[in-house]
């Protein structure tokens, strides 16, 4: 399981389904599935199950990601290639029909799921969902922190394990408070006080925080408002 990552390249909105853990009422896993393929759904278990997915996280090129399929027989079909050198046989090396290398380009691969196996089973489902559910909340709170401080503001409402805000002044136009968040950013990063990352929203250059280390507490998060705060005054001083 894990957050859904179709990324923004992906046409059509997406539908979001949200399915939750039997004893509590926080999103644990989410499922958005786009218009363009009805019946499908894409999953990245990069995010909350903390696995690398690979080149990046896009599902392009993730190396954690997994497809539910409506129809599997359409889909073998499209990459299905039985050369006389890859007959099946009933038992052996050839058999166990049908081969993995049937449902995409590639003809061997190697064993990704294993450490998503190992994940799970070490830690849990119920563990691991609880510490998704931490990181749900330390983003609710992180807004908060943010709508109480009149130096910042929320560039969209938080959902799950993400918030996006950026800091403003009102005599500045965005693009020189896009210039300021990004070096607050990039100062936040180098002194090791937090890693957040930038994104574009409605335009404008924002500070994203995606929740997902298992260790993130409430104080990290007041420290980090306090920084932002910090650093945005010193840089609107300098302009």
């Amino acid at each position: 399981m894990g957050v859904v990552g179709l990324g923004e390249r992906r046409r059509g909105p997406p539908r979001r389904v949200v399915l939750v853990d039997d004893h509590r009422a926080h999103a644990f896993v989410e499922i958005r599935l786009h218009h363009a393929e009805p019946g499908e759904a894409v999953f990245q278990r990069h995010a909350v199950l903390e696995v690398e997915a690979g080149a990046g996280a896009d599902l392009a090129k993730g190396d954690a990601g997994f497809v539910l399929i409506r129809r599997e027989d359409i889909h073998r079909e499209a990459f299905t290639l039985r050369r006389e050198y890859l007959t099946a046989a009933p038992r052996g090396l050839a058999a166990g029909n049908p081969w993995f290398c049937e449902y995409g380009p590639e003809l061997s691969r190697g064993f990704r799921a294993l450490k998503v196996w190992f994940h799970l089973k070490e830690h849990g489902i119920r563990r691991i969902a609880e510490k998704v559910e931490d990181n749900c909340r330390q983003a609710a709170y992180l807004g908060e922190l943010v709508n109480t401080r009149p130096e910042l503001e929320l560039s969209t409402p938080v959902s799950l394990n993400i918030c996006c805000f950026r800091f403003v002044a009102s005599d500045l136009t965005d693009t020189a408070l896009n210039r300021i968040n990004e070096e607050i950013v990039m100062d936040l990063q180098e002194s090791g006080v937090a890693a957040p990352s930038t994104t574009k929203l409605n335009g404008v250059l924002a500070i994203r925080v995606n929740i997902t280390n298992h260790r993130s507490t409430m104080a990290d998060f007041d420290l980090l408002v306090n920084e932002v705060v910090k650093l945005g005054r010193a840089l609107v001083e300098r302009v």
